[in-house]
């Protein structure tokens, strides 16, 4: 997956990498060459490759997470700034609610937490008593989407793409004033102990990309900030 969007952005060096095309083991490479390599904190392998129908990912049940530990060598990235999370998913369509991605520390879900999730299909996003933004698009019909997450720390905007297309956006400029030093996990939001991963997700992921900037010069006034996909 190929994300095309602002001059700058396109020259952006992704801060971590994840393409989840390793295949065996309990470790998720970081591809972006700055080492922060992610564990497998919960459940079992799943890997697939070169699947006839769903090809190379990882395949998430209720009960796998990755995670990796904030600071790590080459990863102390802090949500707070500019970014852009994007990643290819294919969701059960049997999934009501589930985490993509989670932004906090030794599972406390304390105030500036962050998580990328489904409810009723479309993507949320949460952050821990600043707000949250849903989008309109439903992702969990076991097709594969590219989705995206910007956040422009210069004007608050976030913004939340599927395929290319803005599915959804609002004003979070308070996510700007909170540091977020949190641990990054794939795959669940919180563990409760006794009960197992919270809103763990169902369905395969691959290619998890973060770069330090968002896509915001090149294609405003096109109906909203728009991606173009490439293959």
């Amino acid at each position: 997956m190929i994300l095309l969007m602002s001059a700058a952005a396109v020259n952006a060096v992704p801060l971590g990498q994840w393409l989840l095309d390793d295949g065996s083991g309990t470790v998720a490479a970081d591809s972006s060459g700055n080492g922060a390599d992610m564990s497998l904190t919960y459940g079992n392998p799943s890997w697939l490759t070169d699947h006839p129908q769903y090809g190379t990912g990882f395949s998430f049940g209720s009960t796998q997470r990755f995670t990796v530990a904030y600071p790590t060598e080459g990863f102390a990235f802090d949500m707070s700034e500019s970014f852009t999370l994007s990643m290819t998913v294919s969701v059960n369509p049997a999934v009501n609610s589930a985490t993509l991605m989670g932004r906090y520390s030794n599972d406390q879900w304390t105030y500036g937490g962050k998580t990328l999730n489904l409810s009723g299909g479309v993507l949320n996003w949460q952050c821990n008593g600043i707000g949250a933004l849903s989008g309109t698009t439903n992702v969990a019909d076991g097709s594969f989407h590219d989705i995206a997450v910007q956040f422009d720390s210069s004007t608050g905007l976030l913004s939340m793409f599927v395929d290319g297309n803005l599915d959804a956006s609002g004003d979070f400029s308070n996510m700007a004033l909170v540091t977020d030093a949190f641990d990054f996990n794939l795959g669940s939001h919180i563990y409760l102990a006794g009960f197992g991963l919270y809103q763990p997700y169902f369905g395969i992921m691959r290619d998890v990309q973060i770069t330090p900037e968002p896509a915001t010069l090149a294609l405003l006034g096109l109906g909203g900030m728009m991606l173009r996909r490439k293959k």
